[in-house]
């Protein structure tokens, strides 16, 4: 009998080895179909409010001194040519926003009443087809603007933005911008 316990001891530890976990691979999104859809209809991703952030609403980011924010402005065409009285101004109103990667900074169809500077990191520019497809339309890093135009007109956004990489921003929402005018 005593004989027996080292046996079964063996057999458990052969039978028992630790595997990683199988991951289960997904079909891209063009072919997902959500289970309550009708036969055949694509699933169109909806993400849920938390997923992306308004800049008015993102991430506080830390650390950014007056004159980093100043020189931030200042590397921006759009701002470029203004006198430093009114980049002053201007930076006394921007909000720094973190964006971690994958985040939406903003979601086709939302109202338009910000824009944003990029300081750091990069974002993907691209539209959702009905189908849920994506077409990428481009690849913005630093220094470039966000949504200048929807903040002129306030049309909504005619494209969703996603953080490819950790990015850090500079908000101005469009009420701010009118009172500076």
């Amino acid at each position: 009998s005593s004989s027996a316990v080292p046996q079964v001891a063996q057999n458990r530890a052969a039978c028992c080895v630790l595997r990683p976990p199988q991951r289960r691979q997904l079909p891209p999104m063009s072919r997902r179909v959500r289970r309550d859809a009708p036969p055949g209809k694509p699933f169109v991703p909806v993400r849920p409010p938390r997923a992306y952030a308004d800049p008015g609403e993102g991430h506080v980011a830390r650390g950014m001194a007056p004159e980093d924010v100043l020189a931030a402005l200042r590397s921006v065409e759009l701002f470029a040519r203004l006198d430093e009285a009114v980049l002053a101004q201007l930076a006394a109103v921007v909000r720094p926003r973190s964006f971690d990667r994958g985040q939406l900074l903003f979601v086709e169809g939302d109202p338009g009443d910000s824009l944003l500077v990029l300081v750091t990191g990069s974002v993907t520019v691209f539209r959702t087809a009905p189908s849920g497809e994506r077409a990428g339309l481009a690849v913005l890093e630093p220094p470039e603007v966000l949504g200048e135009v929807s903040l002129l007109d306030g049309a909504p956004r005619s494209a969703s933005v996603e953080a490819t990489a950790p990015t850090l921003a500079l908000a101005l929402s469009r009420p701010e911008f009118l009172g500076l005018l």
